[in-house]
């Protein structure tokens, strides 16, 4: 559930001079679920996306 209000609020925080637009899907298949959040927002580098999406590491 967290995990859907951050990507949520994210894409209602970082959204330009466009109005937000916010898109979640859930399609069920054979043995999974697969869930997706589309949105409107200005998004980030490529270079970007390990940090963004990397597991948080503890000292």
């Amino acid at each position: 559930m967290r995990l859907f209000q951050n990507l949520i609020g994210n894409a209602l925080k970082f959204r330009g001079e466009a109005a937000p637009r916010v898109e979640v899907r859930a399609e069920q298949r054979e043995y999974e679920w697969l869930y997706s959040v589309r949105d409107n927002g200005v998004g980030f580098e490529p270079e970007n996306a390990q940090r963004i999406f990397g597991i948080f590491q503890y000292p």
